[in-house]
């Protein structure tokens, strides 16, 4: 929580009271104060990087463990990053579960990333365990910033920029930070983007059943669907008969008894896996440690198809760039594509 001291050294604050300055929550400041910071940091022409941060799947601390224990995340969130950025710079919370806040520099990429890549590396504000009213939640959060004067000159750009480059981090799989660059996110619209659903997805991959291609290929198409829409390293299917096919091998490999055997023990009843460590897997089974230990895979999940009783297939996502936190929409489109399996499959007899 800001105190006058803090907030006073800077002369746009001066003559206002505290109070208003700050959200009433986490004692850090508004979304209003900030943008007139902001801005007071341009007029002076004082280079700063400007950092949004959003609690990755905020809304599974409130719904498992209520809103009293959601509000302490977020003020400990708050406290953590204050505590993180210091002197630094200053934070406000833009609303929700976002946060905002600038960090003094010299604006370049290499001065952004040192310092950001520090709150994931160095200090315990994100990967790490929040213990609340003697409640464990490990946080994660997902970053994304833009500088002054490098990569836009006025507010309501350098707010965009920011904007993009934390919408790129989302749809890598949260849990990451992203540094604007022009030349990679200059076309992203965040606004058409967040505004698509899944409907969108579904029917593309939908529109693929019309084709004439054999089993193997369509499979093959679906992995390479997967990889595109989801922005993932790697999809694996297999089919009915036991065959691996593999969007970055061409080659379509045989599944032993042995290998099924060790699936089926980490499925167990379950009919998905979202593993948050995947060294279990690698240690124990020969099957996983093959496909995951040898390509160096930080995340994975998997589905198993089944249709009634009938088994049908798994399908599984790969991720080597960070250690992803699966979403919904990860799961919804691998079980569209089950059951797109099951109709080929039956049409394939």
């Amino acid at each position: 929580m800001y105190l006058e001291k803090d907030l006073y050294a800077y002369d746009v604050f001066k003559d206002k009271k505290i109070e208003y300055l700050l959200d009433p929550l986490t004692g850090i400041l508004t979304r209003g104060s900030f943008e007139e910071l902001v801005n007071e940091l341009i007029k002076k022409k004082i280079v700063f990087t400007l950092c949004m941060a959003d609690v990755d799947n905020f809304k599974l601390v409130n719904d498992n463990f209520g809103h009293h224990i959601g509000d302490e995340c977020l003020k400990e969130f708050a406290d953590r990053l204050v505590k993180a950025v210091g002197s630094d710079g200053i934070c406000g919370r833009f609303g929700g579960d976002e946060f905002i806040f600038v960090v003094f520099g010299e604006g370049t990429y290499d001065s952004a990333y040192e310092r950001i890549s520090k709150l994931y590396k160095e200090t315990d504000v994100v990967r790490s365990t929040y213990n609340l009213n003697n409640v464990n939640i490990f946080i994660t959060a997902t970053i994304g910033c833009a500088s002054f004067p490098k990569d836009a000159t006025e507010y309501n750009e350098l707010f965009l920029r920011t904007d993009k480059a934390l919408y790129r981090g989302k749809t890598k799989g949260r849990n990451c930070y992203i540094i604007y660059v022009h030349e990679k996110h200059k076309d992203i619209d965040v606004q058409m983007k967040e505004n698509s659903t899944i409907y969108g997805s579904l029917m593309s991959i939908d529109n693929q059943m019309n084709d004439n291609l054999n089993l193997h290929d369509r499979i093959k198409k679906f992995t390479k669907t997967l990889v595109k829409m989801l922005d993932i390293t790697n999809a694996v299917i297999i089919n009915k008969d036991l065959e691996e096919i593999n969007y970055l091998n061409d080659n379509v490999v045989k599944v032993t008894e042995s290998d099924i055997k060790e699936i089926e023990y980490y499925f167990g009843q379950d009919l998905i896996i979202h593993p948050s460590s995947l060294r279990e897997y690698k240690d124990n089974s020969k099957y996983f440690l093959r496909t995951l230990g040898m390509a160096r895979v930080q995340a994975m999940c998997g589905i198993k198809i089944m249709n009634g009783k009938e088994f049908y297939g798994y399908i599984f996502l790969h991720e080597e760039r960070l250690a992803r936190i699966w979403q919904d929409k990860d799961f919804s489109l691998m079980l569209f594509i089950g059951k797109l399996l099951i109709i080929s499959t039956l049409n394939n007899k």
